[in-house]
């Protein structure tokens, strides 16, 4: 009689560790992402690591807001090439002929990382960030 209850339980056991499993694999397991800003708050240096294997191509997309209300955006995409770890310095302004023009009073703002295998996104990480905070806990996702 006691077996008869158990039978169902271990079904259930197994379908949810099953799906558990089916999406590690499909996302590739947990991708670690850092944002560190530097001393003078003009770059951030992205920090990706556990990148899956079955990804071939990166895109990152840094929101930020300025105090003036302008919202700013930096994109950038990577081929990977079985790498599982790529690292980006990231302006918080502009660049041209060599001179820099940065963002003063940049305090938030949002990260948003696909990864692609054969141009179909399979993972999708969206997080919102506060530069203060990431000065103790540059860690993101």
């Amino acid at each position: 009689m006691k077996t008869n209850k158990l039978i169902p339980l271990i079904a259930v056991l197994a379908l949810v560790l099953g799906v558990v499993g089916f999406f590690l694999l499909r996302n590739g397991g947990n991708v670690s992402v850092t944002l560190t800003p530097s001393d003078d708050g003009h770059w951030l240096k992205l920090d990706v690591s556990g990148i899956s294997q079955n990804a071939d191509k990166m895109e990152y997309e840094l929101i930020y807001n300025l105090p003036d209300g302008r919202v700013q955006g930096v994109p950038g995409s990577i081929e990977l090439e079985g790498e599982s770890k790529v690292e980006r310095d990231i302006l918080l302004g502009t660049e041209s002929s060599g001179n820099y023009y940065y963002d003063e009073g940049v305090e938030s703002g949002t990260l948003t990382l696909r990864l692609f295998k054969n141009d179909d996104l399979f993972q999708e990480n969206t997080k919102d960030w506060i530069l203060e905070d990431l000065k103790n806990n540059p860690r993101v996702f």
